[in-house]
């Protein structure tokens, strides 16, 4: 019985390490993402200014609801909200547009941060509304699908080809068919 009752005493201790680690892990994990989250939301507000608390915890909602809809990272969506923010998307149609890129980017197989880059690239050149980002994103990927190259690559180009080619009265789709043939 004594050696029994070693070998569950040891097994307990080696079970509890192997368990409580573990969680302890995880529950670290999840503080810092909780407060990665809530410093990104934080940044937004301080970009936009003048953001109470109940339209802060507006945006909190609805990006943790839009992560938790279509599967995408809260904290990069939190800077991907950031970027499109900072690149003129009004806060009215931020959520909106987010929801337009992350989709994009999953589709793209890219970073959410990656899609507003590109989306806001062509919807400040042309001067468009933000209304009109999924217009662009399906003609991205028409691009994509039809050409030899990936979504990252065509985004990173835009912020060299597109506001010359708005100067010069050229399509955005005209640039993406050039690209893709």
């Amino acid at each position: 019985f004594d050696k029994i009752g070693d070998r569950l005493s040891d097994l307990g201790t080696k079970l509890s390490a192997a368990i409580t680690l573990p969680i302890i892990g995880i529950g670290v994990a999840t503080t810092k993402m909780a407060q990665d989250f809530e410093l990104g939301l934080r940044r937004v507000g301080s970009l936009i200014g003048g953001l109470s608390d109940s339209e802060l915890k507006q945006f909190h909602n609805q990006v943790l609801e839009l992560s938790k809809t279509i599967g995408v990272d809260a904290v990069k969506s939190t800077k991907a909200l950031y970027e499109a923010i900072s690149s003129g998307v009004p806060k009215g149609n931020a959520i909106e547009f987010l929801e337009v890129a992350s989709k994009a980017a999953i589709g793209g197989l890219t970073e959410t941060k990656v899609a507003v880059d590109g989306l806001t690239t062509i919807i400040n050149a042309y001067g468009f509304s933000t209304a009109k980002a999924k217009e662009i994103s399906d003609a991205m990927f028409e691009a994509v699908n039809i050409g030899k190259f990936q979504f990252a690559d065509l985004a990173a180009s835009l912020s060299i080809a597109i506001p010359v080619a708005s100067t010069l009265g050229i399509s955005f789709k005209e640039i993406f068919a050039a690209a893709a043939t």
